[in-house]
């Protein structure tokens, strides 16, 4: 489990990157995201000269759009097992 904390102000896009290997099934997937946040992108990024089966970054950019304390929690797991082999929480403080 990894935890860590960010800043931001209303309307500003923020982006947590979480190392994946989605070849395995394995994805990162935010759990609800609380009112206040939301998602506007989720992209993935190879490592660069990769070979087969190497992983990448997940990019998830969220928007606050109510100030407040807020905490999202992502789940690494498979789309067909809903139990995870890692989280990751970040909170956040929108100003």
């Amino acid at each position: 489990m990894v935890r860590m904390t960010l800043t931001a102000t209303v309307g500003e896009v923020f982006e947590i990157d979480l190392k994946s290997t989605p070849t395995t099934g394995y994805r990162w997937q935010p759990t609800d995201l609380p009112a206040g946040i939301e998602l506007t992108e989720s992209t993935f990024t190879p490592i660069p000269d990769a070979e087969p089966g190497d992983g990448g970054t997940q990019h998830f950019r969220l928007r606050g759009t109510t100030r407040g304390h807020y905490t999202i929690e992502f789940r690494l797991e498979r789309s067909w097992n809903n139990e995870a082999v890692d989280t990751h929480t970040t909170d956040i403080d929108i100003t």
